[in-house]
């Protein structure tokens, strides 16, 4: 009991539960021989509390040596640092005294943490995935391919093929101009035309026997030096799409080559066109939706390749039933274009309800960028028996972007006649790196679509072109 005082207790009491914390200081799983990083990671530093974002005074934050362009962002008991590191580096973090700030307002004395950055190894990766990719047609762009220049700088709009790569000393690409009536069947089963047993043939193998196979000879063969590139940085490579085209639209297939261990052959079929091509159900049926890509606007009279009717006032056709169209290929006006997953119309597949869709002009940007967003909207009516797509009265239409999980922009845009929209997202410099998710939402806040896009830190090649 209590000596305290003349009201003492008859018993021992106890009051509560007490918590304490810890000093705040790096957690100690950060340290030792464990704590390495690759090139392309943030360098990510681990308290023992939660920190007091508003109190941290990154003046008093000492990097040796410096990273250019570095960003420090602060989430939770982590602090991360972005910028362009150097492999095979050693880096020290200094926190000077009272620096930092816990939410249980307890400060820092001085510390100090060492860490390893890496050198990557050789790789090229498209910034577009898949092997068929769609370019929105643009006059402006489309006007760039008088240049006889098949390689063009970081801010290289839509008309472009674009790479990231590290370490990689030579990037050598193939093209060919083809006709998807004539060439894309073939395209998808050019692994079936393996020169050698067993399949195990390269990339190049492969499409050596396809052109073979289909007549073709190369539009062009180019490469670029990248030999004098600053080791361990990353860099994007954009190769012109503009001077394979007429007027800015047709189709191309590349064979791309990278110089290193992880740079394997990549093989893109570039469609650039002017029309939209969608797929989807309703009540048990399949459809197709044309529409312009720029204004949204239904086209009517195009042809389905294996069907007679064309579409309707509308810009839709229904599929006939247990059907499969691989590709899906649209005509209209001599211009082209095609769904190139094999679509079966027995509806087992899982296809979206609504040919609402969204695009950005590019698969990646740097922090401090503008990424360019556009979309068109349709709602599925039954009009005298018969399914009809409606384009929604114009109106105010919201979005929202996610960067990493967080919600980094919002804004509202005002929908054209045709159901089209489009709308801009100025990134902060100092935005954090990984992927974005853009959602958008109708005048009635029901989601109609999404797109995804990265953020990443890269730099302008120098190179030498030899063809």
């Amino acid at each position: 009991p209590s000596a305290e005082g003349p009201l003492t207790t008859a018993e021992p009491q106890t009051i509560g539960r007490v918590h304490s914390v810890p000093p705040l200081a790096v957690d100690e799983g950060m340290k030792g021989d464990e704590n390495k990083y690759d090139l392309q990671q943030p360098v990510d530093i681990h308290f023992t509390n939660t920190l007091h974002t508003p109190a941290v005074d990154e003046s008093k934050i000492v990097v040796t040596p410096a990273i250019p362009d570095m960003k420090v962002t602060i989430s939770g008991s982590v602090i991360s640092f972005l910028g362009r590191k150097k492999g095979k580096t050693t880096y020290t973090f200094k926190f000077l005294e009272g620096c930092l700030e816990d939410i249980y307002c307890q400060q820092n004395a001085t510390l100090e943490l060492s860490v390893d950055v890496n050198s990557p190894i050789p790789c090229m990766q498209p910034l577009r995935h898949g092997d068929t990719i769609v370019v929105p047609y643009s006059k402006e762009e489309a006007l760039k391919g008088t240049s006889k220049d098949p390689f063009v700088g970081f801010n290289a709009g839509t008309y472009a093929l674009s790479y990231a790569a590290v370490n990689v000393p030579k990037i050598a690409y193939t093209a060919w101009v083809v006709d998807p009536a004539t060439h894309y069947t073939c395209f998808r089963k050019r692994f079936s035309l393996a020169p050698t047993p067993n399949n195990l043939c390269t990339e190049s193998e492969w499409m050596a026997v396809w052109a073979k196979h289909c007549n073709l000879t190369a539009a062009h063969e180019g490469e670029l030096d990248l030999s004098k590139q600053e080791e361990d940085t990353p860099y994007q490579v954009n190769i012109n799409v503009a001077p394979f085209l007429k007027e800015g639209k047709g189709h191309v297939v590349f064979l791309v080559k990278g110089q290193g261990e992880r740079a394997r052959d990549s093989v893109v079929w570039v469609q650039a066109t002017s029309l939209g091509c969608t797929v989807f159900t309703s009540s048990g049926c399949c459809f197709a939706s044309i529409t312009e890509l720029e204004t949204g606007k239904p086209i009517s009279g195009a042809t389905i390749k294996g069907m007679e009717e064309g579409t309707n006032s509308d810009g839709i056709v229904q599929l006939p039933r247990s059907r499969t169209f691989a590709p899906l290929l649209a005509t209209y006006n001599g211009e082209s274009t095609f769904v190139s997953n094999d679509i079966s119309t027995d509806c087992r597949i899982n296809l979206p309800n609504t040919p609402s869709y969204a695009f950005t002009d590019r698969g990646l940007y740097k922090p401090g960028e503008t990424v360019c967003v556009k979309g068109v909207h349709r709602e599925r009516t039954i009009k005298d028996n018969l399914y009809s797509l409606a384009t929604p009265a114009e109106g105010t239409y919201s979005w929202k972007c996610n960067l990493n999980g967080k919600e980094i922009g919002e804004g509202t845009m005002e929908s054209g006649p045709h159901g089209s929209w489009d709308f801009r997202i100025a990134l902060a410099e100092d935005v954090a790196l990984g992927y974005a998710n853009v959602q958008v939402f109708s005048a009635d806040n029901k989601r109609v679509c999404n797109v995804g896009f990265k953020v990443a830190e890269f730099r302008t090649p120098e190179y030498e072109v030899q063809c």
